[in-house]
């Protein structure tokens, strides 16, 4: 199965949805600040983006290697 990754970091927070290729949302999470202007250094928003990453492919029960 394919898989996409959608992330929005910004300056509240950062949200992770996969979707499959119909668009079915299989999994999401919800991290704090992605913004690397905003967080309190870049390695932090990092941080973020990658945790919330990993936690909506957990959810939907996918490996970054199936993403498209």
């Amino acid at each position: 199965m394919t898989a996409f990754l959608a992330l929005d970091a910004g300056n509240s927070k950062t949200v992770a949805v996969v979707t499959d290729a119909a668009g079915t949302v299989l999994g999401r999470a919800r991290s704090g600040r992605g913004d690397i202007y905003n967080a309190p250094t870049p390695d932090a928003a990092a941080a973020e983006v990658l945790g919330a990453a990993s936690r909506a492919l957990s959810q939907a029960g996918v490996k970054a290697s199936a993403l498209a």
